[in-house]
């Protein structure tokens, strides 16, 4: 009876030890990728034009300093649209801006998957596989005579 129970040990040892060691293996997987900040997307509307613009830092949008600063962006953008708005410091009323989201490129997509790979992995594998190993041995006990 204790060799059972000591391979029984041994084997759910080397489970949760290969189980970390992958997590870990993701974690320096990720690490190798160069991480990029993500770009923040601006959807802005003045009249009938529309205009889409990201920067690398967020901006607070709500406040008439932000608003004014992405509207200068627009307007260095897309000076033609803006030649009626002379005056650098003046914010019209009909300029709308809604926040799309993050944007993040390629490298940082696949950064992100083995970083949470590596986390699902490390908390979750354990327990997925008692429960696997709880279903096979309920189904064998109940098929026994």
């Amino acid at each position: 009876m204790k060799s059972k129970i000591k391979k029984i040990i041994a084997r759910e040892g080397l489970v949760i030890i290969g189980i970390i060691l992958v997590a870990i293996t993701l974690g320096f997987i990720s690490g190798m990728f160069h991480y990029q900040e993500p770009a923040y997307l601006y959807r802005c509307s003045l009249e009938e034009h529309i205009y889409e613009i990201e920067f690398s830092n967020y901006m607070q949008y709500y406040n008439d300093e932000g608003r004014l600063f992405i509207f200068k962006a627009v307007k260095a953008l897309n000076p033609k649209d803006f030649e009626s708005y002379k005056n650098d410091n003046f914010l019209p009323d009909a300029f709308k801006i809604d926040y799309l989201g993050q944007k993040y490129t390629l490298i940082g997509h696949i950064k992100n998957f083995f970083s949470n790979m590596g986390l699902f992995i490390l908390f979750l594998a354990y327990p997925v596989y008692l429960l696997i190993r709880l279903i096979v041995w309920a189904v064998r006990t109940l098929k026994e005579k």
